[in-house]
């Protein structure tokens, strides 16, 4: 469209004397500023990157928590992540005969998630000072509000495991709903700009063309 057709469209009507219509002078505009729009969102999205690697990686993981717990678009969906990976995971290692203190113990040692890697130390030295696991993950605002429920009931019952287990897979249900309903938000407005690109491409074509048609 940059480099052929649209250069073709403008050397017809400077040749005709035809003004060249609106629509078309808009489309030649963006479809002109599109590539360096392009090279500016790659820029930005490398420089992003590498401030994360040099200085927010490096930051405290409850730090980097607390901060995608206050942005208002993820902030409820957050804890839901958390609340599934600390469950099913809990869950896997429970039935695989391991107590609570080995678990965390495994969690503390794992170096892929760094967050849970501070949250199992840290619970760790909640219950070796007397405190039960379902106060401590109720009084923790990174996990679903659902969860310590979950881990008295299990508790109560002698099944952890398997509660647990069915706790990750209701919050894989909510996370998957969640998703589901911002496709339905996303891919409507992503085919009315869509619709409204081809549209534009289509008038700033066709009405100079009918234009010149109804000169003759």
């Amino acid at each position: 469209m940059t480099t052929v057709l649209l250069p073709q469209f403008q050397t017809l009507y400077s040749s005709m004397g035809t003004e060249i219509s609106l629509p078309l002078i808009l489309l030649i505009k963006f479809i002109g500023a599109f590539p360096y729009g392009c090279v500016t969102f790659f820029v930005l999205g490398s420089g992003s990157y590498a401030l994360y690697r040099v200085y927010w990686r490096k930051r405290p993981p409850l730090q980097q928590m607390n901060f995608w717990l206050n942005i208002p678009l993820i902030k409820n969906t957050i804890p839901l992540f958390n609340s599934y990976f600390f469950s099913v995971h809990l869950s896997n290692l429970l039935k695989g005969g391991l107590s609570v203190h080995d678990c965390l113990s495994l969690f503390e040692r794992q170096k892929h998630y760094p967050f849970f890697q501070t949250e199992a130390a840290f619970i760790k030295e909640q219950l070796v000072g007397g405190i039960a696991l379902e106060q401590i993950m109720a009084d923790r605002k990174y996990y679903d509000s659902q969860l310590a429920n979950v881990i008295a009931h299990g508790q109560s019952h002698g099944d952890l495991g398997k509660e647990l287990g069915n706790h990750s897979q209701f919050i894989l249900e909510r996370l998957e709903q969640t998703v589901f309903k911002w496709l339905n938000i996303v891919q409507p407005v992503l085919f009315s700009l869509i619709g409204l690109l081809v549209l534009m491409m289509y008038l700033a074509i066709m009405l100079p063309m009918l234009k010149m048609m109804s000169t003759i």
